[in-house]
């Protein structure tokens, strides 16, 4: 690896959340191969491997950017904007930036706020962030004396970032001119304004389509969303309007082995559709193939109340089908109810089957013999969670809110109650209980 300096240069060096270019760089003796570019000193360092041939100081060089991923970062950083807007308007308050990353295949933007984006509030951003690229409007930038850019009714800035002076601001569907001729209009409300000094395209209608495929917490107050735009947002449609039409087929089953077949589809495509076809599918789709998942598992509880034998099976499918759930999802702890009529023989069956997948998990079964009567429980905790949750208190805890009494050891516990009518109340405070001492 080596570093090249140049007098100037048409390569951006990564910062304001946008990746560096790579390219080439050659000489009369050498090429240089541009695998990064960063800032140095006030300097723009261009960092790479000899190709070929040597280079030396003093030489004279042309630069060549490779301007094709250039063109889809630029289609992701505008879409930040877009998206940077959008939130405000979804969530009708106050949206600081907290930070973001352009690249090539996706965008990356986080912000605060002070709970998760409901499926709903995702679904609306991307309805605002398409709707203005169908309006296909022209992108505008211009270089702004910093005390002017900050009178603009509804500019975006990052908090605590420090800008030059001019500053360049961007504006999507406003041309800056007009802006700054009455820059506390209102209507630049309704525009995506922001100081930046990155690539953009010249026009929105550039970036095709947007979607977004991932949204969580990255720390307290701070939520991170991370979107598609152009060719990657169209595959990521399809390849998840497919699966989703699969999984709505499926909740017509009525067989406990085909709709265990049919989870197992689905878990399987879930996991691997990034592997199988290059990206993540729509958040939104990956919600409602999840909400057919669940049908297709409240269908095979309810084919577990089929005679004792058969619900010695469902119990144990049911067992492992949330124990290989939980092993995926790195779950600390499941509780659920088990159809098995209060039979501790098949509830035990079903811990077998559950420590055998997912043995780091916690795990309470709850089973009642029928509406209103005699109820069963049984839980089993890992070595390693027996100080923060104790099987034996985390079972009698439960079965409290049934008017009912367990006993044990910090790792398994077993009791019971006379009344199960409270069971659904005692399953969320065996939830919340386990929630709060895990976390």
């Amino acid at each position: 690896k080596c570093g090249l300096i140049l007098d100037n240069t048409s390569f951006y060096a990564e910062q304001g959340g946008q990746i560096y270019d790579i390219g080439e760089i050659k000489t009369a003796t050498g090429t240089l191969r541009v695998e990064d570019c960063q800032v140095a000193a006030g300097y723009v360092l261009h960092v790479g491997t000899v190709k070929s041939g040597s280079i030396s100081v003093g030489s004279k060089c042309e630069s060549y950017v490779n301007y094709g991923r250039r063109a889809l970062v630029a289609k992701n950083h505008t879409a930040t904007h877009l998206l940077n807007y959008a939130l405000r308007d979804v969530l009708k308050k106050e949206v600081d930036q907290k930070g973001s990353l352009v690249q090539a295949e996706r965008l990356r933007f986080d912000f605060s706020a002070d709970r998760g984006l409901k499926v709903d509030e995702i679904s609306k951003v991307e309805e605002v962030v398409c709707k203005q690229i169908d309006q296909k409007y022209e992108v505008f930038r211009r270089p702004t004396q910093i005390a002017d850019a900050k009178k603009i009714n509804g500019l975006r800035a990052v908090f605590g970032e420090k800008y030059p002076d001019p500053v360049t601001v961007v504006s999507v569907g406003a041309d800056v001119n007009e802006i700054l001729k009455e820059p506390g209009n209102e209507k630049w409300q309704s525009y995506s304004i922001e100081f930046c000094g990155g690539t953009h395209v010249k026009n929105i209608d550039e970036i095709k389509k947007f979607v977004v495929i991932e949204e969580n917490s990255i720390a307290a107050g701070t939520r991170r969303v991370v979107g598609y735009t152009g060719k990657n947002a169209k595959t990521s449609l399809e390849v998840g309007m497919k699966m989703e039409q699969e999984a709505k087929e499926f909740v017509q089953l009525n067989n406990l082995e085909a709709i265990g077949i049919a989870i197992t589809t689905i878990d399987s495509k879930l996991k691997n559709a990034e592997a199988d076809s290059g990206v993540q599918i729509p958040y939104t789709v990956k919600s409602r193939i999840l909400s057919y998942r669940e049908k297709l598992l409240n269908s095979k509880k309810k084919l577990f109340k089929q005679g004792d034998s058969a619900a010695k099976e469902a119990s144990v499918e049911l067992a492992k089908s949330l124990a290989q759930e939980a092993a995926e999802k790195g779950a600390k702890f499941v509780i659920t109810k088990l159809d098995a009529g209060a039979n501790v023989s098949t509830m035990n069956a079903a811990i077998v089957e559950f420590q055998r997948i997912a043995p780091g998990a916690c795990f309470l079964c709850l089973s009642e013999v029928k509406a209103g009567g005699k109820m069963a429980g049984i839980a089993v905790v890992p070595k390693e969670f027996t100080t923060k949750l104790p099987a034996n208190k985390w079972l009698l805890e439960t079965l409290k809110q049934c008017g009912g009494k367990g006993g044990g050891k910090p790792n398994r516990a077993q009791g019971a109650s006379k009344d199960s009518t409270n069971i659904d109340k005692a399953v969320e405070f065996g939830e919340q209980m386990a929630q709060g001492a895990l976390d």
